[in-house]
């Protein structure tokens, strides 16, 4: 697994879920297609709202990153997964979220 750093050695790599050994909420998404430009303003609220229990990770689908750590995860856009620091999968979602109802869920994990 590639971390977002792009550093493949594990001594050196930062990760997704270790940054500030806190969960992370990797969002998958593209520019291109159109759930994911409504998705954006809730991930918005949602990085402001949550931070700083939870990071908000962007993730480019169109990326070479992207496309692996949606290969690796089988998720598509918009798509959610929270990893602990250990990069553990708590939770995924797949769509447009209803924010309050999926803050309350990520909440749980807090």
């Amino acid at each position: 697994f590639q971390a977002e750093d792009g550093i493949r050695d594990q001594p050196r790599s930062r990760g997704l879920g270790d940054v500030y050994k806190r969960q992370s909420l990797v969002y998958l998404y593209s520019d291109y297609w159109i759930g994911c430009t409504k998705a954006k303003p809730i991930v918005d609220q949602l990085e402001n709202e949550l931070n700083p229990e939870i990071e908000i990770k962007r993730v480019d689908i169109l990326t070479e990153f992207g496309n692996e750590f949606s290969n690796e995860y089988s998720i598509s856009t918009p798509g959610f997964i929270l990893l602990n620091n250990s990069n553990e999968e708590l939770l995924r979602f797949r769509g447009v979220p209803n924010k309050t109802q999926f803050v309350e869920r990520l909440k749980e994990y807090i």
